[in-house]
This record gives structure tokens, sequence and C-alpha cells, in this order.
């Protein structure tokens, strides 16, 4: 049974059995777990009178020294990152903030009515006496984390102590930290995976190699990381990606025993280059979690193992976790079914603060002691009894009455060799939603080429009308794709292309036919040789792309046409001999004048033409 005080024991037990051991190690410093602990207990006079704080600093020793003191004494602190926008709202508590000399400006114009506290202690102490301070009084509150929020709408999330006590010795079993290890993570300090990082390497008596991304260079950060033995490294995969870019061919983390990934999805392609900086026998885990949860699943196998796989798996549930894929009607899926993903247990978040908590996170009416969390995630359980992430539930897109799963098209495409990642929008323009594939490449793309892989693979309906590349996608500090930021790109790119298919230019024939193809087929067609029913023509659109022809001098023509000349290439060099003909016969009129003729195709070869293109 877990109490409130496990977590001050757990901790009791690291500094009594390994004091010398390596605790934190930074760009601007060096501690033991016994100097970290003698650091910690600078900061306890602040602390003990204080009902809460905040912690407002850049990754440093002495912001994780002060979360061991808040820990201490048993004062619940809000941990808030600098590099970040502050929440406009803040618990309306007599807070302290503790902060550093370089950042005490800034804080006393962001909390005019807080006490501002700057610690200046002499250099940190010596190994040598540790005494352990008292147990701390029953509090149940740990810290509260300021979540980055999927939707760009932050929240606030109260951790409890004995929910972290528990997460740590549950992961303990997938990627155990040996004492006097080091171990690097490179998540942001104030995040969920960055504090619980840190609790989990320090319980261990083990050391947290930590950095400073907004400060740091990833060069410079690299050069520190190579300087020690490393045991483990976690990470995002588009840091960890990035990373790769700026490591010499040769040099690598090639004694590393473990990688650990989370935050978001792996894709099998960014797993490849990264594993080009490992040991062939490296470990490999993946983690599925949230702020208000901690840990939900995990995954870990050998690397070469996981490199085998089509698709990466978030593994399975922990054993204080239950974990239920629900319907739209709250009813239980089977295995295969994609739904939501929701958690039910007792040790999660204390609290949560968001304008959607009372709908998400309540108590299990069974078993009160549990909580229940609906993550608004999208997964399936696989035959392996592995959860599989699909994404966002509230990402869905309905367009012309069809809804859409942009998650599916997603996965579609980075099923494709030359296809890194991909993120589906459903954009509006003078009230008509238009899909968006914002794709990052690894090598030339073909618009053309993309469309006719998806037709095979997905509902016509779900075929993407833009293609917009990006050499990366926009991030949320914490890693997540910055669905805002990248929404609000693709409007620009979005409106700025119809705004010139609906204003066309005086342009040259085949110009002006493209110009027509993206009118009626509602967006801006690319690619050499568009195929017109694959790029989502029907009879319909194909009656609206004639009657235009015709408006503009080409003659009687009828929806067979476009059946007999489907291909963009065809249409053109049509029009273009109509238009030779047309001139030759001007230049030398026939002396018996011949009415023109569109010359239709036998009837089997109507029918044929038609189901070909759907249109019967």
């Amino acid at each position: 049974m877990i109490t409130i005080d496990a977590l001050f024991q757990s901790y009791q037990t690291a500094v009594e059995h390994y004091p010398q051991a390596p605790a934190l190690v930074g760009p601007e410093c060096q501690l033991s777990v016994a100097q970290l602990h003698n650091k910690a207990q600078e900061w306890l006079p602040i602390l003990q009178s204080a009902g809460a704080a905040i912690l407002y600093f850049h990754p440093s020793c002495a912001f994780y020294s002060a979360v061991v003191a808040g820990m201490l004494a048993g004062v619940p602190l809000i941990l808030l990152d600098p590099a970040t926008p502050v929440p406009e709202r803040l618990n309306p508590l007599a807070y302290r903030v503790l902060t550093s000399p370089d950042l005490k400006e800034q804080a006393s114009r962001l909390f005019p009515e807080h006490s501002i506290y700057v610690h200046e202690a002499a250099p940190f102490s010596p190994v040598g006496d540790h005494p352990v301070a008292p147990a701390p009084p029953t509090q149940a509150a740990l810290h509260q984390l300021v979540t980055s929020g999927s939707s760009g709408q932050s929240s606030f999330v109260t951790i409890g102590r004995d929910a972290v006590v528990l997460h740590a010795k549950e992961m303990s079993f997938h990627y155990p930290y040996p004492p006097y290890s080091l171990n690097a993570n490179l998540t942001r300090h104030t995040s969920a995976a960055g504090i619980n990082g840190f609790w989990r390497v320090i319980l261990s008596g083990a050391g947290l190699i930590f950095g400073d991304l907004k400060q740091e260079s990833l060069s410079e950060l690299y050069q520190r990381l190579k300087q020690h033995p490393l045991h483990s490294l976690q990470g995002i995969a588009p840091l960890l990606e990035a990373l790769t870019q700026i490591i010499p061919v040769g040099e690598g983390f090639f004694e590393l025993k473990r990688i650990i990934f989370g935050g978001q999805s792996l894709t099998p392609t960014q797993l490849k280059k990264i594993a080009a900086i490992l040991p062939e026998d490296c470990g490999f885990s993946f983690n599925y979690s949230s702020s208000e949860t901690l840990q939900i699943t995990a995954y870990s196998d050998p690397l070469q193992t996981v490199l085998a796989r089509s698709f990466i798996p978030c593994g399975q549930a922990l054993p204080s976790r239950d974990v239920r894929i629900l319907g739209s009607n709250q009813e239980l899926l089977p295995l295969g079914e994609i739904g939501e993903i929701v958690v039910v247990a007792e040790h999660m978040a204390l609290a949560i603060e968001s304008p959607t908590a009372a709908e998400r996170f309540y108590t299990d009416p069974e078993h009160p002691q549990r909580q229940v969390y609906h993550t608004r995630d999208l997964g399936r359980w696989n035959e392996q009894g592995e959860l599989e992430y699909l994404g966002r539930l509230d990402r869905q897109i309905k367009s012309k009455g069809v809804r859409i799963d942009p998650v599916r098209i997603e996965h579609a495409l980075e099923t494709l060799p030359n296809i890194e990642a991909a993120v589906v929008l459903g954009l509006e323009h003078h009230e008509q939603t238009y899909l968006v594939a914002c794709i990052v490449p690894v090598s030339t793309v073909e618009e053309s080429a993309l469309r006719e892989r998806l037709t095979g693979l997905l509902p016509t309906a779900w075929i993407p009308h833009f293609w917009f590349l990006f050499d990366a996608l926009p991030l949320q500090s914490s890693g997540k794709i910055d669905y805002p930021a990248l929404k609000k790109q693709g409007q620009t790119r979005l409106s700025k292309l119809l705004s010139q298919v609906e204003n066309p230019p005086s342009v040259a024939l085949d110009d002006q036919l493209r110009q027509l193809w993206s009118k009626v087929l509602g967006y801006a067609v690319q690619g050499e040789n568009p195929h017109f029913m694959l790029a989502g023509g029907d009879s319909l659109k194909a009656n609206q792309l004639v009657s235009h022809l015709v408006e503009l001098g080409y003659g009687p023509l009828t929806v067979l046409w476009v059946a007999q000349h489907p291909n963009f290439k065809t249409q053109l060099k049509a029009l273009q001999n109509k238009t030779l003909q047309d001139k030759t016969q001007q230049n030398n009129p026939p002396t018996h004048p011949v009415p023109h003729q569109t010359v239709l195709p036998q009837a089997h070869e109507k029918e044929k033409i038609l189901q070909y293109l759907g249109w019967v």
C-alpha cells in the first residue's frame, strides 16, 4: 500500500546508500547525490513557511535542488518554464516565487504580487555530512504541471507524491537505472516526461544529464553528452532525429544500453535514421503517457527487433492501469476496433484545471477509489495485445457530408518509403472544407504518384486535395506537433493557392486547362499528368469541365470526351489538335461546309470507359 511518505522514504534510501553517486550533470554544474541533498536543504527555510511555491527556472541544478526541497518540505510546487508563455490563470494562493539571479527581473514583472526569492548561496557544498530532513507533513500534492495542450489550450495538472513513487517502481521493470549510471533526458525540465524522468533517476541512486536547447545549441549538447559513458538516452523522435544530422560520420552513442522514446508517435523511418548512431545491441523502449495519467503503457524490445516492424506500438498497459478502448456510445470495443483510449486507475492526477476537466476526468462510479481519464486519443489493441496510438479524437474532419479520419490517411502516407512524417488537416475556404496533407518528404515526391498510391488504400473522398511540403513540422516546447501553428501556416498557403485559381491571369492553353481542372475539382491541381478521376473527378465535374471548354470556344464536347481523354496530357493534346484543325479550316475552307461532329466510341466501348471511371 503506497503512503504519502513513500516518496520521502525512497529518496532517503538513495541519499543514505549512494551519497557519492553522480546526481546531476548540466551545462553549469555537476552534483553528487549528497551535494544535491545539501543544496536542497538551503532552500528549506524559504519553503517551510510557504503554502505553495512557483519554480521559475531554466533547466539547472538550482531548479532540481528546489524540486527536492519542495518534496522535503511538503510544499506543492508549480513548475513554470521561462521559455514558454506564462498561463493567464494561476491558482489565487499566496505563492512564493523561487528563481535564479538572471531571471529575477523577468519574474518580478510577471508576478508583481508575489514574493520573489533568489537564493544566491555559496558554491555547492562538497561531499560530507548530509542530514536528512524530518519526514514531510501529510501533504498529498507534490507539484503542479502546466501542459501545453494538443489544442493549444493549457491546463493545470496536480500530481501526487504516491503517484510518482508508483510510476518510478513500475517503470524500473522496463528500463532500470543502475546506481551510479548516467542517463540523459532531453525533454523539457517542467514537462511530465522531464520531471518524472528526474525522479526515476534520483530514486535509483543514478545520475541525470540534462540540457537546455533554448540556451545551448544541439552541437554543444552533443559535445557534452559524448564526454560521459551514457547508460540511457531519452527524448522525442524529432529531437533525436535532428541530433543525427549534427553527429559526424562514424561517431555516435555506441556504448549506449537503451534508447527511450516518448511524447509522440515514432515512425519506422525516423527510427532507422536514429539507429545509425546507436549500437546494434541497444535496448529500445517506447512509452505512451500523458501529464494527467503519468505512464499508461510501455513497450520494450531489442533495437533490431523494432527495426524489423512496420509499425511501432505503444506496448502493454502497466499493472496499475486499466486501459480501455471505447466507442462513440462509451461501449467497450473488441480487439482491432478503433476508439478512444480511456485510462482507469487509482494513482493518476489529484486534480485537473481545464475547460473540459469535468467531462474528461472523474471518479469511477464502480470503484470510488479509482479515477477515469478520457485521453481524447484514438487507438486500438492489436493481435499481440499491444496498444497502437492512432492520433487525436478531436481531429476528425467532415467534408461534404463525409466523415474523414485524418489519422488513417497519415498512417497510409507514412507507410510510403519517401514520406518521413505527415499531418492531414481540414482547412476552410469560402465555407468549403479541403483536405490538406502537410508532409515532410525523405526525397522528391510527385503528387500524382502519391494520389495513385493512396487510391488503393483509402476511399476516394479521403484523398487530400492539396500537398504542402515542409522541411520539418512545427513543434511545441514539449516536442508535440504544434497543430495551431501548422494549421495557420496551411491556411495561409491554401488561401494563396485558391485565390490564384479564382482569379486566373491570361495564360497559355496548358495553364488554362490546369486552371479549369482546379476550378472544377476545387483545389490547385498539380503534377505532370494527373488523371481526372483519380484527382477527384466524377460525371458531374466532367460535365462542368466540358461546359467551361465550350464557353472558351472549343466546340461542342460531351462527358464522353473526358472519358476518352481522362489524363491531363491527352486532353491538352486533343485541344491543341482541335485548335490547329480550326486554324487550318479557317485558312483552307472546304468547298462544301461540313458541320462539326464528335467521334463517339462504339456502345460497348462507352460502357467500358464509364465503368472504368466509376460513372455507371
